[in-house]
């Protein structure tokens, strides 16, 4: 598991996360509770190049 990635399990460990972050390659989805879905792509690096956020209703 890369630092970035690491970092990422324990600040959402920390709000409200649903507790589901899976990663494929350089894909991380994970979802907040009563927010929406979270995508985060990741560098050859394993460091964060992009974040998406959908909002569920």
């Amino acid at each position: 598991m890369t630092s970035s990635f690491s970092a990422l399990l324990v600040a959402a460990s920390a709000g409200r996360n649903a507790g589901d972050a899976d990663r494929l390659r350089d894909l991380v989805t994970f979802r907040w509770k009563a927010v929406g879905l979270g995508i985060l792509l990741l560098g050859a690096d394993g460091r964060i190049v992009s974040d998406f956020q959908f909002i569920e209703s």
